[in-house]
């Protein structure tokens, strides 16, 4: 019988900014976070420098940003609630990552930067266990930096208004899923092999390990997680994007976000 305490992980609101299990120095995670934070700057207005040659003007509003502030809440939130938990951290949640997904999908790769750092240090700071710089962007910042790559493959209108099944219609957000689980997959991976492969108990491995064995153990147990907590989140996509009410209330996000971003033709011409 399923424990509901095991379940509805909010002690963990206990362990916010608890920083007893970080060994790094820290003045290299000072240096770390502001290379993270330089290149996602740099990243961000590069986009927006393509995106004015291009005639593209792109603003925020007030409803975007109350928007993105409750898909952050709810993937918080849902990241509390953990359907089953392995040892050392690894965990399926009631699809936690689904409600960031959908603001990267809709509303591009430019403002989903901002909406997944925000994310990362949110779980960055519930007790996070970090040995190093390189641990805490391995197993922080790049696993859920990664749901910006969904934002690259952003909702097209006029593949949104065709008829067809969800996976048709919505395909590039599940593409765009792919991409991420992949990310992250390999960044938990390359964290397990270079910093938790020690004093191993997980399945047929144990004690230290080394080489293909250390990879191995690291990818078997991260699939172990991350694949049905990834699935867990499509198959809660696949649901919703199947609801006309659902995908009605999408499109009149994409429209406005489609005509409050792009100049009209007319414009261009004048310029």
């Amino acid at each position: 019988m399923l424990n509901c305490e095991e379940i509805f992980r909010f002690d963990k609101f206990k362990e916010m900014f608890d920083f007893q299990y970080v060994y790094s120095n820290p003045w290299f995670m000072v240096l770390m976070f502001v290379a993270i934070i330089g290149i996602g700057v740099g990243l961000f207005f590069l986009s927006r420098h393509i995106d004015k040659k291009r005639g593209i003007e792109r603003k925020t509003t007030t409803k975007e940003l109350v928007f993105g502030a409750i898909c952050v809440a709810l993937s918080f939130v849902l990241s509390l609630i953990r359907i089953f938990r392995l040892a050392n951290a690894g965990s399926i949640t009631l699809a936690s990552i689904f409600p960031i997904a959908l603001y990267c999908y809709i509303f591009g790769f430019n403002k989903s930067m901002v909406i997944c750092f925000v994310f990362a240090l949110l779980n960055f700071c519930q007790g996070p266990y970090i040995i190093s710089a390189w641990s805490a962007f391995l197993d922080y910042l790049l696993p859920y930096l990664s749901l910006s790559l969904i934002g690259i493959f952003a909702v097209n209108p006029k593949t949104f208004s065709s008829n067809g099944p969800a996976l048709k219609k919505h395909g590039k957000f599940f593409i765009g899923l792919a991409c991420y689980f992949v990310v992250r997959l390999l960044s938990h991976t390359l964290a397990g092999v270079l910093f938790w492969s020690q004093g191993v108990d997980f399945w047929m491995f144990s004690g230290d390990l080394v080489g293909w064995t250390a990879f191995i153990y690291s990818l078997t147990y991260n699939l172990a997680y991350l694949l049905p907590d990834t699935l867990v989140a499509g198959v809660v996509a696949l649901f919703l994007f199947s609801s006309k009410s659902v995908n009605r209330e999408i499109a009149k996000l994409i429209s406005s976000v489609k005509t409050r971003n792009t100049q009209p033709e007319n414009e261009k011409i004048n310029q």
